[in-house]
């Protein structure tokens, strides 16, 4: 039985696409961008665990 629930409060927030940590985090969670290369991402956070 695993259980598992991850926050990486320390680890900085970086574009997914170009690594750059320009972003725009004006309507986070919702969506945020990347001022380097205009991705637009969301912000989530998983719990994930086995019965």
């Amino acid at each position: 039985m695993e259980y598992r629930k991850e926050y990486n409060d320390d680890e900085p927030i970086t574009c997914p696409k170009c690594g750059s940590d320009d972003v725009d985090f004006d309507d986070a969670p919702l969506e945020c961008g990347c001022n380097e290369c205009g991705t637009k991402f969301q912000l989530i956070t998983s719990a994930v665990w086995e019965e």
